[in-house]
């Protein structure tokens, strides 16, 4: 027996038990009032009940998939290894593994078409007796939904949509049932005016590559290095059209050295690859008046002959249409009769556009600034329940998607800056597959299955150029600020001690070569100080990158590069502890301590004198030491969980570095792995300096007054 660990609301009990009245029914539900967690219920009776053993349910994307898997385990307790999520992008062979296991199998309809209806496949479709056909709007023409439902006679279908226009109801009923319950927003917020319902919510659609795009992009990782990101960029957020009105463009530079192969390859993909969910986003929604986002003027001209018959209004920048040409294209907009406006980032900003009760973000944009003045479009007061739904291009295992990455950024911010989305930044399970389709999930799912590597490392395995370093630092960078531990990075340094010994040695060595004979007369201190600022010691290319999640294995297969805590005898440095913002810049606001290590004892001091460092017999005699332990306790009380950069800093005569700084959102694990591998290049440094100076020492005589 599974239970519902949700409360049903009083309209999805009774759309619950109407459907289990009937074997074949349809639930017309608005968006956002929850017609998932009655489709989740009735599965989950009928399981009890023991009318059914497992359940299939429909979802016409891979977002919808794996997020509605992701509801099922969070309204249930049936176990997480119950409920499979399969869609396209898995491999055949894979699949067919997962096709066996669960109780509650979620996927695209295309796919069960691709896999269930193999003759050794066979026995497994018939173990389903019930099917949730989600968006249910969609079993109409030739959708694979009735494709499904003619070749396979479920014994119980429930379909779930938010709308089921006239136009297509008969032909929808005729597939699945006549039977149907159906709330508007006005018998909801009449009947059940007790409930909170939003104003407006938000939706995402998938516009999924094609594999020629898909190899177009890989093609363009390997011969378009420099202008790889823009490329990227331009086409998953935008389409090929964008593209190749750039490389097209002889005034650009993009032009002479975009190859003319790819150009060719380049006409042979769809203009819009976004155009067919758009189709869907306007079929499937009722509205008055809706606005379509774009980036590009180019974008914006198509898609004002793609929709000929909404009378659309093409609204561009003040260069192109002029003051006076730009006021009558307003004025055109707000006559009813024009039910579709195209905008680019002129209508986001400074300009009355009219109000809408459907916007379609279709060029994703991570300003947050951006991305607030566009919902201002649809979050001004109405009577209206009005809908936002992003058109966004999902990453592959073989290709990550910059557009994504915007939309994830965008939403993540935007919430941080107090807009909230019903449906989206008020989901945690929404969020959580957006990141799977983010440039995290790849730098995670690369760190989880390897040891900790270097960002030169994590571009290699990523199959990113050396160019595109940058880009792969900027990424780590996110990671580690990342408020979810499930997907938060931390990083220690490699210090590579003998190797460090043996370059210094050759470059004193050098040194001293080239100095006249009888000139030796600077300090040998000051000579390796100078050397050692050379050689960077704490570069960042020796940071070695890890999950949060395995900070403890860490600890215990890397231990020679953390220091045990209680093992130093003796030790100062400084550290200034910066506030980052989100965006990686440091604050202004700044605190500054010591670090005193004496007898394996820790504490906090303000910055002590150069001449009181040097006499570390006098640390015993401070009081003030705690257990290391205590001692991170106080460093954590100042981070407070927040993303700091920590700076540490030795200027003594035994050890010396500029700076070495860690940056992130600590734990109480991670901050005290921080302090081990601070201590490890502290004493490491101290070594090789103490090498150092004897050779300097003994090498042609040097004076070492």
């Amino acid at each position: 027996m599974y239970r519902l660990k949700t409360k049903l609301r009083e309209y999805q009990w009774e759309a619950r038990e109407y459907a289990l009245k009937h074997r074949r029914s349809i639930c017309i539900l608005p968006t956002g009032t929850g017609k998932t967690l009655v489709g989740i219920s009735w599965a989950v009776e009928l399981i009890n009940k023991g009318a059914a053993d497992r359940v299939l349910v429909l979802e016409p994307s891979r977002f919808l998939v794996e997020q509605t898997a992701r509801l099922y385990a969070k309204h249930t307790d049936i176990p997480r290894n119950e409920v499979q999520a399969i869609y396209g992008t898995i491999r055949p062979d894979i699949r067919r593994g997962y096709w066996g296991h669960g109780v509650i199998v979620v996927c695209t309809p295309q796919v069960a078409l691709n896999d269930l209806f193999k003759v050794d496949m066979k026995g497994i479709l018939s173990s389903f007796q019930a099917v949730v056909v989600d968006e249910c709007h969609r079993t109409m023409g030739r959708y694979a939904y009735v494709k499904l439902l003619q070749l396979y006679p479920f014994k119980y279908v429930l379909g779930l949509t938010a709308t089921l226009p006239k136009r297509i109801r008969a032909e929808v009923m005729m597939h699945i049932s006549t039977n149907v319950i159906e709330w508007s927003w006005d018998d909801l917020r009449t009947k059940y005016s007790h409930y909170e319902f939003p104003d407006w919510i938000g939706e995402i659609y998938d516009a999924e590559l094609k594999e020629e795009e898909i190899r177009f992009l890989l093609a363009l990782e390997r011969k378009v290095p420099t202008a790889q990101a823009f490329c990227k960029r331009t086409f998953t957020r935008d389409g090929a059209l964008a593209l190749k009105e750039t490389v097209n463009n002889p005034r650009t530079k993009l032009s002479r050295d975009f190859p003319e192969h790819l150009k060719k390859q380049l006409e042979r993909l769809r203009e819009l690859h976004k155009l067919e969910e758009v189709r869907n986003i306007l079929t499937e929604h009722e509205f008055q008046k809706a606005i379509i986002f774009v980036d590009r003027v180019c974008i914006a001209k198509k898609l004002e002959e793609e929709f000929r018959d909404l009378n659309p209004v093409c609204f561009l920048g003040r260069l192109r249409l002029g003051l006076e040409g730009q006021k009558k294209v307003l004025d055109r907009a707000r006559a009813p009769e024009h039910r579709l406006i195209i905008s680019t980032s002129a209508g986001e900003e400074g300009v009355d556009l009219p109000s809408a009760d459907l916007l379609i973000i279709w060029s994703n944009v991570a300003s947050p600034i951006r991305f607030i003045q566009r919902h201002g479009r649809i979050t001004r007061p109405s009577q209206v329940l009005k809908v936002v739904v992003f058109v966004a291009t999902p990453g592959t295992e073989r290709v990550d998607s910059p557009d994504y990455d915007s939309l994830y950024e965008g939403l993540s911010l935007a919430q941080e800056c107090g807009l909230d989305i019903a449906g989206l930044t008020d989901d945690e399970s929404l969020i959580s597959v957006l990141k799977t389709k983010t440039f995290r999930n790849r730098v995670l799912r690369t760190l989880l299955d390897s040891e900790p590597l270097s960002p030169e490392q994590i571009a290699a395995s990523l199959g990113k150029s050396q160019k595109s370093g940058s880009k792969v630092k900027k990424w780590l960078n996110a990671m580690l600020k990342e408020q979810d531990v499930a997907y938060r990075l931390s990083y220690f340094y490699g210090y590579p001690c003998d190797q460090m010994k043996a370059r210094i040695k050759d470059r004193i060595r050098e040194y001293l070569r080239e100095l006249p004979p009888g000139s030796y007369e600077a300090k040998p201190e000051s000579v390796i100080r100078v050397i050692l600022n050379l050689e960077d010691p704490v570069s960042t290319d020796l940071r070695l990158y890890f999950p949060v999640s395995r900070t403890n294995y860490v600890l215990e297969e890397y231990s020679h590069f953390f220091v045990p805590p209680g093992s130093v005898d003796s030790l100062y440095v400084d550290m200034t502890i910066r506030p980052l913002s989100d965006r990686g810049r440091s604050s202004s606001r700044t605190e500054k301590f010591g670090v005193l290590v004496s007898g394996g004892k820790w504490q906090l001091t303000p910055l002590l004198p150069a001449t009181v460092r040097e006499l570390s017999s006098k640390f015993p005699r401070l009081r003030g030491y705690v257990d290391f332990e205590a001692f991170v306790d106080q460093v954590l009380a100042i981070v407070h969980d927040q993303p700091v950069r920590i700076d540490f800093s030795a200027k003594g005569k035994s050890y010396f570095f500029k700076s070495l700084n860690y940056h992130g959102r600590f734990t109480r694990e991670t901050l005290s792995l921080v302090f081990r591998n601070m201590l490890y290049v502290a004493l490491s440094v101290k070594d090789v300096l103490k090498e150092a100076y004897n050779l300097a020492r003994s090498s042609y005589g040097c004076n070492s007054s």
